[in-house]
């Protein structure tokens, strides 16, 4: 690996030193687990899981849903403008790919409060929401009134909460590594790759040695 440039195999540049952020106990940033979910949409690909979305970039997502919901709770105009404007197109379609059918599933990550990690996969076959926090933690208020205002928005029906299986974490930094993990255990149906909350450096591990390879299969 060198030890400047850019990764290389992945939709945004990120530099090579990010690499490090795997390598022992560090909280992972936005940039590594983009490059995690990514991952997990190139797997889906190769075994030709079409019916799963995966949102590769996590915060921005998120963050533009809140945006939305927060508007519409205090503009009347907020609404039209949702239904319209360019820069909510992306989660537009997003929900609206649910409602018709294009995807099953659409599973991303969130950051709540800048300092942790949790999973969301939207199911629009069974009107469920599952939500995996690897502290055990309930569906944060806000997310949780937003997700419903969205997907009963764009398809008319109300859905649930269920949990989605999640490792537990023992540490203050693996819940990006243990969200990433639950939501690719669960749209591949392998539960066996839930990590061992004693294996989470071991999983760091096999995270780095992926992106490592999948950097050098583009290089060649």
């Amino acid at each position: 690996v060198p030890w400047s440039g850019y990764i290389n195999g992945f939709p945004i540049h990120v530099d090579i030193s990010y690499l490090g952020g795997f390598l022992g106990p560090r909280w992972l940033s936005t940039e590594q687990l983009n490059m995690v979910m990514h991952l997990i949409h190139l797997e889906l690909v190769k075994k030709g899981c079409n019916d799963v979305k995966i949102i590769k970039e996590t915060t921005m997502f998120h963050q533009k849903l809140l945006e939305a919901y927060h508007a519409q709770r205090t503009s009347i105009d907020a609404l039209d403008t949702y239904t319209n404007a360019n820069h909510y197109r992306w989660i537009r379609d997003s929900c609206q790919a649910l409602q018709t059918g294009q995807y099953e599933q659409l599973a991303f990550l969130v950051n709540l409060n800048d300092n942790h990690w949790v999973s969301v996969v939207i199911n629009g076959h069974t009107d469920t929401i599952f939500y995996g926090d690897s502290l055990g933690s309930d569906v944060d208020p806000t997310l949780r009134d937003a997700l419903r205002w969205w997907t009963h928005l764009h398809t008319g029906r109300d859905f649930v909460f269920e949990e989605l299986p999640i490792t537990r974490q023992t540490d203050g930094h693996s819940c990006g590594l243990m969200a990433c993990n639950a939501i690719e255990a669960w749209v591949l149906h392998k539960p066996a790759i839930y990590i061992d909350p004693d294996c989470a450096l071991e999983e760091r591990l096999r995270m780095f040695v992926r992106i490592v390879q999948r950097h050098f299969e583009e290089v060649r």
